[in-house]
C-alpha cells in the first residue's frame, strides 16, 4: 500500500490550507518539521477517509453584558427560554369556514 501524508491538524503552506484529513505534498523542506511537531502523519491511502462534521449553527440570542461567563443558555439575552409548555407541538387549527354572500 502507498502511504501518503495526511495533516492532522490546519497547516498553511505556500498559500494554501490544508485541513486535518487533507493529503499533505511530500517532497518537501517541512515534511520532517509537519511529522514531528505532530501535524501530519503518514498513512495508508486504501485506509484514507475524509473526515466529515456534521453542521452547526449557533442558537438566537447574544451574550449577557454583565456577566462573567456568557457561554451557558441561562445568560443569553433573547433567547426564549425552553419550558415544557414550549416542547408541546401547538394546537391545530381547525380550517375557518367560508363566508357565503348574497348576491
Amino acid at each position: 500500500m502507498a502511504k501518503k501524508l495526511i495533516a492532522t491538524r490546519r497547516i498553511l503552506y505556500k498559500s494554501k490550507n490544508y485541513i486535518p484529513g487533507d493529503i499533505l505534498p511530500e517532497n518537501t523542506d517541512m515534511t520532517d518539521a509537519w511529522l514531528s511537531s505532530g501535524s501530519a502523519i503518514f498513512e495508508d491511502v486504501s485506509s484514507h477517509k475524509p473526515l466529515k462534521a456534521q453542521p452547526t449553527s449557533a442558537q438566537a440570542g447574544t451574550e449577557g453584558i454583565n456577566v462573567v461567563n456568557a457561554e451557558t443558555d441561562e445568560t443569553l439575552i433573547g433567547k426564549v427560554p425552553l419550558t415544557e409548555t414550549r416542547k408541546k407541538e401547538p394546537a391545530k387549527r381547525k380550517p375557518a369556514k367560508k363566508r357565503v354572500t348574497g348576491e
